[in-house]
């Protein structure tokens, strides 16, 4: 048994991926028989928190360890961040601003951090855990879990969830990455995070933990929807405008392609966090078939939407990887991208015997729905699924923290 303080200042219940790759594997590790607790902020708009400092050491000891102890401590609020954060400041401005919480402070959550400093202390030293993990996310939580770490004697283990670069102002990519270069390991979402973050952390060992898939995503994948509507699903992020509206002419283009019959029974959805932007690309780009836009969905909801239609689809983008890949792969209906994924996407993509088309043109992209539109109304045999679920993924990240308390002992 392993006591472990999991770093994460997205929430576990916050709906949005930031939080679900901490709460998820904090789960998976309680049920693998180990005490968990996560140190994390409330859900925005929550008047909800985690025991208080000089309540933590009475939680601990009467918390049942079956399901992980959250514990979340609301900031104290600074103009300066929250301006920071919301890109409402001058641009110029506020790059300034972002550079010196990051010399000061090592991230723009200095917030949260000052205010997490009783409980962080309280942890280490009623809890003593045997290991930390932070998550990057964002710096704060590296600097959160390296105190901690500090304070008890224990190691700690970087999690690189996010592109160093993409994330990290470029002047202080290499002081920052000096500034965590004690860090016991270095477990990453994907094999493109961990070799952009090598350049930095080379000396640090690795290893990929893929974050998991939910169960909703893996039952009743064999449905088929009744209802004599064809529904084509774009989830996720859009990223710039020139992908989209180039997605959605391709999309006009086939549309045009099929009977009035058959395009009288298309509904184009879209679910997530981007609503607005295809809203105002629709305007632009009419299309003729039944429109259903959507905002960010839950786990649930979304695992049904994706089940529900005759192809799945996603924007890529160069900077990240997309974990929806192996969610949308487990629902067994079609799935399209576009442009084209990179090579670990598509080693992922063979080991499921879904349908997944890889487009990089608009042409390829036609294709690919004429293809899935052939295929409608059939019931997509997946076979047997890859082992993808949280708890799959959470042997190997077991295996990584013990290897880490064994070198730490000698």
């Amino acid at each position: 048994m392993m006591r472990l303080v999991f770093v994460n200042h997205a929430h576990p219940d916050t709906p949005h991926v930031s939080g679900m790759r901490v709460g998820n594997f904090a789960r998976e590790m309680a049920n693998r028989g180990h005490q968990v607790v996560v140190l994390t902020s409330p859900v925005e708009g929550s008047t909800i928190f985690g025991p208080e400092s000089n309540d933590l050491g009475q939680s601990l000891a009467s918390h049942d360890w079956a399901r992980p102890l959250v514990v979340a401590v609301p900031p104290t609020r600074r103009w300066a961040l929250e301006q920071i954060r919301h890109g409402t400041l001058p641009s110029a401005l506020r790059r300034a601003l972002t550079l010196s919480q990051f010399v000061a402070h090592g991230g723009v959550f200095a917030d949260w951090h000052r205010a997490a400093i009783p409980a962080m202390n309280r942890l280490a030293d009623a809890f003593r855990p045997d290991l930390i993990w932070g998550t990057f996310g964002n710096t704060t939580n590296l600097a959160i879990a390296q105190q901690i770490a500090r304070r008890v004697g224990c190691p700690w283990v970087m999690d690189v969830k996010d592109s160093w670069t993409a994330f990290v102002p470029r002047m202080l990519r290499r002081p920052l990455a000096w500034r965590f270069r004690d860090a016991a390991a270095r477990t990453s979402n994907s094999h493109f995070h961990q070799e952009i973050a090598q350049r930095w952390f080379a000396r640090i060992p690795t290893t990929v933990i893929y974050s998991g898939v939910a169960d909703e995503f893996f039952d009743g994948a064999n449905c088929v929807s009744g209802s004599g509507r064809h529904q084509l699903l774009l989830v996720g992020s859009v990223y710039e405008g020139v992908r989209l509206r180039s997605y959605l002419n391709a999309l006009r283009t086939w549309l045009e392609s099929i009977s009035e019959t058959e395009r009288e029974s298309v509904t184009f959805a879209y679910a997530g966090s981007d609503s607005g932007h295809v809203h105002s690309a629709l305007k632009d780009i009419s299309l003729p078939c039944q429109l259903h836009i959507m905002e960010q969905r839950g786990i649930s909801d979304f695992a049904l939407l994706a089940r529900a239609s005759f192809a799945n689809s996603y924007l890529t983008a160069s900077f990240t990887f997309h974990h929806k890949l192996l969610e949308l792969l487990v629902c067994g209906r079609p799935l399209i991208c576009y442009p084209s994924e990179r090579t670990e996407s598509k080693m992922l993509a063979s080991q499921s015997t879904t349908t997944f088309a890889s487009c990089s043109s608009e042409g390829e992209l036609r294709h690919a729905l004429a293809a899935a539109w052939a295929m409608r109304g059939q019931p997509y045999a997946v076979g047997d699924p890859p082992p993808w679920r949280w708890s799959d993924f959470a042997v190997d990240l077991e295996k990584c923290f013990q290897k880490c308390l064994r070198e730490h002992a000698h």
